[in-house]
């Protein structure tokens, strides 16, 4: 769904439930509404334990790079694209791929002396802690890179016509360059998680813009809104 589209469904689902009383939202503030419904959403699907509907969603924007590390450290920074969300990780051991199995640092010490848990090349197994900034490997002998398929963070929508904040900032500032931000000479932006979860995006935002009018009275009932954040 274009951006333009998902304005104007804002709009309409706004309107309903709204009166003549509050002025139209302009288009950076829909943009924002917008933006912070597709991060809260992902943040919260993400902390899931079922992370289909996640996986789904970011599906568009899964990634595969390869990373070289040193002392079996990789940092996430060296990556092409901004990190987001693992989905899997492949250490390139001297024995081989071997997917590496991600725990958190409360059991990594009880995992690294269990004969039946800690990494082997025998048996195929790898772990990966993700500390400092970076994933850390444990195998078996020395893993020079990682294979890291992972989801970007998505690109902020943007509708188009104005100027951002971050560019009007930028632009009190003598011979600074500020192309890298979004203005009124930028091409739209349009939402890139799945088209499938567009419209539950916007119902979000609208449910957002209505909280932050102050509107008691809102169309939406409590298991409306319930569907709509699970």
């Amino acid at each position: 769904m274009i951006i333009s589209k998902m304005h104007w469904i804002f709009k309409e689902r706004f309107n309903r439930s709204s009166t003549n009383f509050y002025p139209d939202y302009s288009p950076m503030q829909i943009d924002q509404f917008i933006n912070d419904a597709v991060e809260s959403l992902l943040q919260k699907h993400s902390d899931r334990e079922d992370k289909q509907l996640f996986f789904d969603m970011m599906n568009p924007l899964l990634v595969t790079e390869v990373l070289t590390g040193q002392d079996n450290f990789f940092d996430l920074t060296q990556l092409v694209q901004p990190y987001f969300y693992s989905k899997r990780i492949v250490a390139n051991t001297e024995c081989g791929p071997i997917k590496a199995i991600v725990e958190g640092q409360g059991r990594l010490g009880d995992i690294l002396v269990d004969a039946f848990q800690k990494p082997s090349n025998k048996w195929r197994r790898a772990i990966a802690t993700f500390e400092n900034g970076g994933i850390r490997i444990y195998s078996e002998g020395v893993t020079p890179t990682i294979t890291l398929h992972y989801y970007r963070y998505p690109k902020p929508v943007f509708f188009g016509g104005y100027d951002t904040l971050e560019y009007l900032n930028c632009k009190k500032t003598a011979g600074a360059d500020c192309s890298t931000y979004l203005s009124s000479n930028s091409p739209s932006q349009d939402c890139e998680i799945h088209e499938a979860y567009h419209a539950r995006v916007v119902d979000a935002a609208v449910l957002e813009a209505q909280r932050v009018l102050g509107q008691q009275n809102i169309a939406l009932s409590v298991n409306k809104i319930d569907s709509i954040i699970n």
